[in-house]
Parts: structure tokens; sequence; C-alpha cells
């Protein structure tokens, strides 16, 4: 594999040379305990780098990188210690007419960087002009993207580590390439169209999680299920900085819109134990989340929570979009 793409990649992603950039190893077989994490000034990634192309060349790590840079202090490479970001990103895990054109390099405003993870799978890369300092700033710009070209409603938090190009995705036993680089392109959130404005939140009664009628087609949602578990998930972990208070919060928001505490604790134990293998985080047992699962369920049950999403009058199973994200449910610790 070639290394030259990853630094000229790292050099565009992180413009300031004193900028700490976080760089994580993770092993094939996913152990946490084999987890390599660096927080390192970006001038310095070619002695880093060296170290991730042994890793990933001898040993089959996986290497990623933030999208972030970081704030010196002991804050570590999380969303509540993001400095800046100087690029918004979209992971897209599946090639469909919503983004297909884009992949390729059309419209009005390409995006700077391509990288192929594995086939059919990218993500693009917009440099900004000016950085965002606002984590959550970033995650409503970054949810905008993921609607506008299908991409995936995980990828949306300014802490997130993606792969670097130049190395081996050992996952897919395929390499991870830069497709496309034109650091000339660089955009305002207004270039791209992106409004600040974030969804409405004014709440609509409702004692039943979904409609029965929705609940028949939920399998046809889950895309939405995902992005409440995601932004209640790491909205918690923003504030909080606690993983375990992450877990609870979003296992109080699926319980509050309808899934059985069972369906939760599936949902929430892959999404996190995804974000504590990427952190090096310590991993849990099957009783640990069944626990946190029932707990939060009855403690949605106690509050009545108002559901999380607002559902038009009458329901049609056939329309496309039943409802839309209103508000974050955080049941009571």
């Amino acid at each position: 594999m070639n290394k030259i793409p990853a630094v000229d990649f790292l050099r565009y992603l992180h413009p300031v040379r004193n900028a700490l950039v976080a760089l994580t190893l993770v092993p094939v077989d996913g152990s946490s305990k084999r987890v390599v994490q660096c927080l390192f000034p970006r001038c310095e990634c070619p002695r880093f780098l060296n170290l991730a192309y042994a890793k990933n060349q001898q040993e089959e790590y996986n290497v990623f990188c933030s999208v972030a840079s970081f704030r010196n202090g002991g804050g570590g490479a999380t969303n509540r210690n993001v400095a800046a970001v100087h690029a918004l990103v979209l992971d897209i895990d599946r090639v469909s007419s919503k983004n297909r054109s884009v992949i390729e390099g059309g419209g009005s405003t390409p995006p700077s960087i391509v990288v192929s993870t594995s086939p059919g799978h990218y993500h693009l890369y917009w440099l900004l002009k000016e950085p965002i300092a606002d984590p959550e700033l970033y995650t409503v710009y970054a949810q905008q993207l993921v609607e506008r070209f299908d991409g995936d409603p995980h990828a949306v938090d300014a802490a997130r580590k993606l792969r670097v190009p130049g190395f081996v995705n050992w996952k897919r036993n395929c390499p991870c390439e830069l497709v496309r680089l034109d650091p000339s392109l660089r955009y305002s959130p207004g270039d791209l169209s992106l409004s600040t404005l974030r969804a409405s939140r004014s709440p609509v009664p409702c004692n039943a999680g979904f409609p029965q009628a929705v609940k028949g087609a939920a399998s046809r949602y889950s895309k939405y299920v995902d992005a409440a578990l995601s932004r209640s998930w790491e909205k918690r972990l923003l504030r909080d900085n606690d993983y375990s208070a992450a877990d609870y919060a979003a296992m109080g928001t699926l319980c509050g819109i309808g899934l059985t505490p069972a369906e939760a604790a599936d949902r929430v134990r892959e999404y996190s134990t995804a974000r504590r293998i990427e952190t090096g985080r310590r991993l849990h047992d099957d009783a640990y989340w069944t626990h946190t699962a029932e707990s939060a369920s009855r403690v949605a049950t106690r509050n009545n929570a108002s559901p999380l999403w607002r559902v038009p009058e009458p329901v049609n199973a056939d329309v496309e979009e039943p409802f839309d994200v209103v508000e974050d449910f955080t049941p009571s610790l």
C-alpha cells in the first residue's frame, strides 16, 4: 500500500500544523484490549503513519483517523473536546440514485475528497472555507447531507473516526483508496445549501409509541429508528462524557417509541460496541445490556414520555415517510 495518499489526505483534512489529530488502530478481530489510540499534532503524522502502516501490513489492523481536531488538556477524542472540523463528511454504505452523481463528482458542489473504503462504500468530504467549532452544529449539517444523498445516519458526530486511504481494509480484505482529491474545492455551509435550523421540537401527545398502522410496517422505517438511536446516544455522550449514560438514554428513547427492551438492547448494543471499540473502551456482557434496557423501559413507561415521532393523521402505510423526528427522549436517571 502507498502511504503518500494518507499524508496528503491528513494534510488537507487537518490544515493546522499543531492541531491534535486522533488515530485509532483496530485489529480485525475487534478485540478492545489490542486497540491502539494516538492523539498527536498533525505535523507529526508521518511518524504515526509509519506505526499505522506496520500494524496494518504485519498485524492486520484497520486504520481510522478523526475528522475533527481536538483541544489539549485531557479531554480525549470526544465530541465535547472538539476544537475544529475543517470538512463535512458523508458516509455512503450503498450507491443509489440519490448519491451516484455526487460520488462521481457531478453537480455544482462536488466533494473535495472521495475515498473508496470498499466496493460500493464511500466517504465524501467537502472541505470548508472556515472551520466549524460547534460539534452540535456539525451534526445538524451532516444530517442534512445524509438525507440529501442517502448516507449513513450513524456517521454524523464530529468526533467520528473514519478509514484512512492508503491502507488495507481488513474487514473487507480490500484497499481503502483515495479516488479524488481537489483541495481547491472549498465551501461554506451556505454554498452547500445547509441550514442551521433543527427539526421542529413540538411534541405531539401519544401514549402508545408507534401507532398500529406504523408498527405493521416498522421494518420499512429502520433507518429512522437508527437515526433516533444515534442522535440520543451521541447527545448524552456529548453532555456527560459517559458511555453507560449514553446507552441508558438511547434505550429509553427506543423503548419510548415502542420497541421492546430486548429490541432496544440489541440495537444499542451494536451501536455502542462499535463506538467503544473505536475508542478502546471496555465492552460489557449480556447482563449489562439486559439490565440497562429493562431499567430504561420502566422509566420510559413511568414518565409516559412524548414519542420521538410526529405522525400525520390519518396514517397511511403506503407513504414513504410517515413521521418526522421532533425530539429526543432522555429518561430521568
